[in-house]
């Protein structure tokens, strides 16, 4: 399995959740975020075989077997359409020849039921049964009845034989869609897009049987059922028999000469996985490829997931009764429920059908009446065979529309984006359409709305089967497609309400519109920054095509696009304000006084946020060891309290770098605050303000440093962290920003994590082949692992008066060093990064005692902090007594807001601190300043303390 998942290739479609124009289109499976949009809709298992179905297919590539697929599913477009405009073509005649007709668009109503009823049954029945059989009988249906329309010999029978026609062309493109999809490789995806090329040559062909038939064998315009006899009007019954033999035609090739295998991500969702394994080396050997896939890979993956499959690996073949109880379970809501699994798959449904549902009123209210129109526009100089000439023409540049939008959608401005464009141009357009008072300009202004409108419908059909997870594509497809037929039957009765009229245009045309605005919203391209990006650009690429609102804010400033303002194109889909999934049920004031030590505050906090936030604050280097050792560490060391001492009283007030603070902890810099709760950094800040606390803001912190310190009272002290990055114009960029913030009163340079050590909880939460994804490496990947002590300092000092702290000394030489650069550097933080660089790094309170061996006088030189491992406030009297000025906490920070936000902060400190004075004053002490190593006793580590050679010559000249 392991060399399944490094093997894979990030531009390999998967299950997609809302996708655009990235190479991939299709979100990669293996990915938390994709597992926390799907939830229950689909298992883990299951995406990672359908991430190696796609992998597989993308090294068979495009080949044979695909491009006569094109063809073969083109043929549903084909049909789908014969019914579609057929039915339009052939009413002027119907209703000249068929008496008794009160609206001859309730044909198309009844037309319309038929849809809406081939649309659900044949999409759920697709999940349930597959693909297989939908792909095969609708054809045929369509093709048997058309025929049987021909010979109506009243308006009740045909309308009757439309309405079977409808039950078939309802599940034609979307059941061929998902087809295409499930077989096509990734980097060949666009060409769903181009399918609809297929419908617009559809109409170019009932156009041209039409204008071949309607002009040369009806009756002519004026006549009535009186006037006109079925011997003079055969023309209708020629293009029905015409449409239904072609039907039948493309029923044969389907059938008889092109073997279609059922899709291999219906056959997994069924555990069907040798069948799966057939369906996939079937593809290959008509390729001309090797086969790609064995069982045995799709069985490492059930064994990783502890899942037990069937020795054959594959399921029964469900029997007919099987079939109508499966049917009835579906019925009861079991593939409509996996829809709304999540609150952002649900929310992307409702969207979705709200799209079809008004694009299905809008469309046939121009489109599927246009011959009906144009036949009575412009009477006095208009015949049948000039209608359809133009409808002819019409058509021919329809086919331009998804062509072109199959180029488009690979382009930067993607799908939803072209979407809305052209749904709204074609608004406007139909709007103008409707004043025009000339037949050449009549035909100009429907060409370009037939170009617009299909290229934002080829779109939308493409789109859409991408949306939805693959075990309920045939579901969502199907009930977007009922409500695309469910918006054609309310076209059908606006149009028999009002006649041959301007006014389904106008209609149209506002629907056009609402359906532009509905797909807009802020979007921005950003391929141009992948390079630069310091996440790396498997960062960026994995939410192509996807709403990345809420991974954005949890992690970025709100001024992170305002440095990308290059990369603005527009506006897409429009969202309510992210409220994130992992945002927490705040903890009450009344629940947080229950917490009585810093671990069930860490308890708390772990059962109310999101599997990430989790993954990056636990998360330690290898083996952990050091993150362990950090606390392990001070319950060795043991305290020698005095008695006879008056300890009525005990302050916390110390002085830090000359400023006053109401406690000597502080909060170590933490970065992405924001995953853990909505309040960030902020709110850490707002907690700390209670105490006089001193907090440090993370370099990549999730709000601006601007943001954090805003509302802080003058008398707040913060410190600022810097990673010098690669691209140093950007640190200095931001230390200009610092530079002019008062509250920031000195810089942090961290120096003990040039690189991301390997965090295997935060990786295990992002299991991808690039581990780019996880948070922590994406932290990294900007910063500059080439420093060394005078070139740095020298370059720091030039760009920045505030004093300098370094933070990451885990050795007596390197404290030696850093005061040898007082007074420029005023302070020095003993860490190892929380146990996350390296793992057996050693604890800062070890590293404490080794400067009190080796060089004492460092303490007399600059102020020397310590984090790390701090569970207790009796830990941090530790270390002040072995003369630590200040003591850092970093996770406890951001559990305590985890887990209550503000009053989870304060909460924190108030345990610390509470320990605090307790401890010293059963100690004999009444101020921090009186702490010393008198108060404890390390017998027990200095067996683990450095005792060999200084090496400190040594480093001098490597200076």
């Amino acid at each position: 399995m392991d060399e399944i998942q490094v093997d894979k290739k990030q531009s390999q479609p998967a299950e997609s959740s809302t996708p655009d124009y990235e190479v991939a289109k299709l979100t990669t499976i293996a990915d938390y975020e994709v597992e926390e949009f799907y939830g229950s809709s689909t298992t883990q298992a299951y995406r990672l075989k359908s991430e190696l179905v796609g992998k597989c297919m993308e090294e068979i590539g495009m080949g044979w077997f695909q491009w006569k697929l094109f063809v073969v599913t083109g043929f549903g477009w084909i049909v789908d359409n014969f019914a579609s405009q057929g039915i339009g073509s052939v009413q002027p005649p119907i209703k000249q020849e068929f008496s008794g007709i009160v609206q001859v668009s309730y044909s198309s109503v009844a037309y319309y039921v038929g849809l809406i009823l081939g649309a659900s049954f044949w999409g759920l029945s697709s999940d349930l049964i597959g693909r297989k059989p939908a792909f095969n009988s609708t054809l045929l249906i369509a093709g048997v009845f058309l025929c049987a329309a021909a010979g109506s010999m009243n308006f009740i029978a045909f309308s009757a034989l439309w309405a079977v026609i409808g039950t078939a062309a309802g599940g034609n493109v979307p059941v061929d869609s998902m087809i295409f999809l499930e077989f096509v490789p990734g980097s060949h995806q666009y060409l769903l897009t181009a399918l609809s090329a297929w419908w617009n040559l559809s109409q170019l062909i009932v156009s041209l049987i039409s204008w071949v038939f309607l002009a040369h064998f009806s009756c002519p315009t004026d006549a009535t059922p009186e006037t006109c006899s079925r011997s003079q009007n055969m023309g209708w019954r020629y293009t029905l028999i015409t449409l239904g033999g072609l039907a039948l035609t493309f029923t044969f090739v389907r059938i008889f000469v092109f073997k279609l295998p059922e899709t291999p991500r219906y056959l997994l969702s069924q555990g069907r996985d040798q069948d799966a394994v057939n369906a996939i080396n079937y593809v290959a050997k008509q390729n001309g490829k090797p086969e790609p896939l064995t069982l045995e890979m799709l069985q490492a993956i059930d064994a990783q997931f502890g899942n037990m499959p069937s020795e054959e690996g594959e399921s029964k073949k469900m029997t007919a009764k099987e079939i109508v109880k499966e049917n009835m379970q579906a019925f009861r809501g079991e593939h409509y429920r996996a829809l709304f699994a999540t609150r952002k798959l649900g929310r992307q449904t409702l969207i979705i059908w709200a799209i079809w549902l008004t694009v299905g009123i809008a469309y046939p209210l121009f489109f599927a009446f246009l011959p009906s129109y144009l036949a009575t526009k412009f009477t006095e100089h208009s015949s049948l065979s000039l209608t359809y000439r133009n409808y002819c023409i019409t058509s021919a540049v329809g086919i331009v529309g998804p062509l072109s939008a199959a180029v488009s959608v690979n382009t930067r401005m993607g799908r939803r984006w072209m979407m809305g464009i052209s749904a709204a141009v074609t608004g406007v357009f139909l709007f103008a359409y409707v004043g025009v008072n000339t037949p050449s300009a009549d035909l100009a202004f429907s060409c370009i709305t037939s170009l617009l409108g299909n290229f934002e419908y080829a779109i939308m059909y493409a789109f859409t089967p991408e949306s939805f997870p693959a075990p309920h594509r045939g579901t969502g497809t199907g009930t977007a497609a009922a409500l695309l037929r469910f918006g054609g039957l309310i076209a059908s009765i606006i149009s028999s309400q009002t006649g041959f009229t301007t006014a389904p245009i106008y209609a149209s045309a506002a629907l056009w519109i609402v359906v532009g605005k509905f797909k807009l919203a802020n979007f921005h391209e950003v391929t141009r920054i992948l390079d630069s990006h310091p996440g790396g650009t498997q960062a960026i690429l994995r939410w192509g095509g996807r709403d990345a609102t809420e991974e954005f804010d949890m992690i970025h400033p709100s001024e992170t696009l305002k440095d990308i303002e290059q990369s603005f194109m527009g506006t897409v889909e429009p969202q309510e304000s992210p409220v994130t999934d992992s945002t927490p049920e705040e903890i009450t004031q009344a629940s947080l006084s229950t917490l009585l030590n810093l671990d069930e505050i860490e308890a708390a906090a772990t059962k109310v946020i999101s599997k990430k936030a989790w993954g990056y604050y636990f998360s330690a280097a290898d083996d952990k060891i050091s993150k362990y050792l950090n606390t392990q560490a001070y319950r060795s060391i043991l305290f020698r309290p005095r008695i006879f001492v008056d300890c009525r009283t005990c302050e916390l007030e110390t002085n830090l770098l000359g400023h006053k603070v109401g406690l000597p902890i502080f909060v170590s810099p933490t970065a992405m605050a924001r995953l853990g709760h909505p309040a960030g950094e902020k709110g850490i800040a707002e907690g700390c303000r209670s105490f006089g606390g001193l907090q440090i803001i993370a370099n990549n912190s999730s709000l601006s440093p601007e943001e954090i310190v805003t509302n802080a009272p003058p008398t707040q002290i913060f410190g600022w962290q810097l990673y010098v990055q690669l691209n140093r114009q950007l640190s200095e960029n931001m230390l200009a920003r610092v530079n002019w913030l008062d509250r920031i009163k000195f810089i942090v340079l961290t120096l003990d994590a040039p690189v991301s050590g390997k965090r295997e909880d935060d990786e295990r939460i992002n299991i991808q082949a690039n581990t780019a994804a996880s948070v922590s490496t994406q932290l990294f990947a900007g910063t500059d692992p080439s420093l060394t002590w005078a070139e740095t300092l020298r370059w720091l000092s030039q760009h920045t008066t505030k004093p300098i702290v370094l933070k990451g000394i885990q050795t007596h030489e390197d404290a030696t060093l850093a005061a040898q650069y007082a007074p420029l550097v005023r302070g020095i933080v003993l860490s190892n990064h929380g146990g996350r660089s390296l793992d057996t790094a050693p604890p800062a309170v070890h590293t404490l005692l080794e400067l009190r061996r080796y060089c004492p006088d460092v303490f007399d030189k600059v102020e020397v902090w310590v984090d790390g491992g701090i569970r207790r406030g009796t830990d941090a009297v530790k270390a002040l007594c072995l003369g630590a000025k200040a003591v850092g906490i970093g996770r406890p920070a951001l559990w305590g807001l985890a887990a209550g936000g503000v009053d989870g902060v304060e909460r924190t400190l108030q345990i610390l601190s509470d320990e605090m004075k307790t401890c010293m004053r059963l100690l004999g002490v009444k101020e921090v300043g009186d702490l010393g190593p008198q108060h404890i006793n390390t017998a027990i580590l200095q067996q683990q303390i450095y005792g060999g050679t200084s090496h400190l010559g040594l480093m001098k000249g490597k200076l």
